[in-house]
């Protein structure tokens, strides 16, 4: 099973992603599934997992280039105003 930030970076190719979980729990269940088969990714840091609100974001790295946010309505802005 491919994990979101496994997808968002075969998209782009290079750099690093940042996997936003709401919980300890969800991180480490996506770091298992993305240790499976991409263990390299989160190895070197291309890939890296945080505990953070997704609904704030995680300013740590802002600016993104790209913003993902999978689970929002349509309708709605999903870009919090910090990034």
């Amino acid at each position: 099973m491919l994990g979101r930030s496994v997808l968002m970076f075969r998209m782009m190719g290079r750099g690093k992603v940042i996997g936003v979980e709401p919980n300890a729990e969800l991180r480490e269940m996506a770091k298992e599934c993305i240790s499976i088969s991409h263990k390299g990714l989160l190895d070197d840091g291309s890939i890296e997992l945080v505990d953070a609100d997704p609904k704030e974001g995680y300013t740590k790295h802002a600016p993104y280039s790209f913003i993902h946010c999978p689970s929002r309505k349509p309708d709605k802005s999903c870009t919090p105003y910090s990034l």
